[in-house]
C-alpha cells in the first residue's frame, strides 16, 4: 500500500526572563495518507499551548496548560477520501516533550473525529465523537451511514469514473504539564497520524 504521512513535531522553546522562566511554545504538522486521500491542517498554528496559557508559561511552578476540543488552539486535520469507505487512523504519542533526558515535559493528548458531513469546522467540533484514551487505531466511515451498516460494496474503479468524496475532521488537543523546574530550550516531540483506506 502506497502510504503518504502527516506528521507533526511539537517543539517547545523555553527562555529566561528577570526572576522567572518563560516557555515560549511552537508546534509544525506533517501526514501519512494511502492514495486517494488527501489531508489537510486546517489550523498551522495548532495546538499553541503558550496562547492557550494566555501567552506565557513558566517553568518552575507545576502549571499544566489544557488545549480543549472546542478552542481555537487545538489541531484541526481534514481528511477527504473516497465517500462511501472507511478509513483506519492510527496516531502515535509521545509521552513527553524533551530537551534532554533530564528536562521533559509530560504531554497528554486526546483526539475526536467528526464524519456528519459538516459544512464548517465550528459545526464538526460540535458534532464530534470523542475517543476514549488508549484508542490510537480506529476505524471510521467517511461519511457517517444512517444505518450504522455498511452499504452496498463501493463501485469499481474504471474508465470515466470518479467515484463520490466525502469530508471528515480528526481533532487532536490535550494538556501540557505539569512544568516543573526545567532547563530553558527547545523541546520537541514527534506526533504520526496516518490514515488509510480499510481492507477487507
Amino acid at each position: 500500500m502506497n502510504r503518504k504521512s502527516y506528521q507533526f513535531c511539537l517543539i517547545i522553546f523555553l527562555q529566561f526572563a528577570v526572576h522567572q522562566t518563560n516557555i515560549a511554545q511552537r508546534i509544525s504538522f506533517g501526514t501519512y495518507a494511502s492514495e486517494g486521500i488527501m489531508i489537510q491542517n486546517l489550523v498551522p498554528q495548532g495546538l499553541d499551548f503558550n496562547l492557550a496559557a494566555g501567552g506565557v508559561l513558566v517553568a518552575g511552578l507545576n502549571q499544566t496548560v489544557q488545549v480543549g476540543l472546542m478552542d481555537d488552539e487545538a489541531v484541526v486535520l481534514e481528511i477527504q477520501a473516497q465517500a462511501d469507505l472507511d478509513i483506519t487512523v492510527e496516531i502515535e504519542i509521545p509521552a513527553f516533550l524533551m530537551l534532554n533526558v533530564s528536562n521533559t515535559i509530560p504531554v497528554s493528548l486526546n483526539w475526536a473525529y467528526s464524519n456528519t458531513g459538516a459544512v464548517d469546522i465550528m459545526t464538526a467540533r460540535s458534532q464530534a465523537v470523542t475517543l476514549p484514551s488508549g484508542f490510537q487505531t480506529f476505524t471510521i466511515p467517511v461519511i457517517r451511514r444512517s444505518s450504522g451498516a455498511p452499504g452496498p460494496p463501493p463501485t469499481p474503479s474504471h474508465q470515466g469514473y470518479a467515484a463520490p468524496t466525502g469530508t471528515a475532521y480528526l481533532f487532536i488537543y490535550g494538556n501540557l504539564g505539569p512544568i516543573g523546574n526545567i532547563n530553558a530550550g527547545q523541546y520537541d516531540g514527534i506526533i504520526n497520524v496516518t490514515v488509510s483506506y480499510t481492507q477487507i
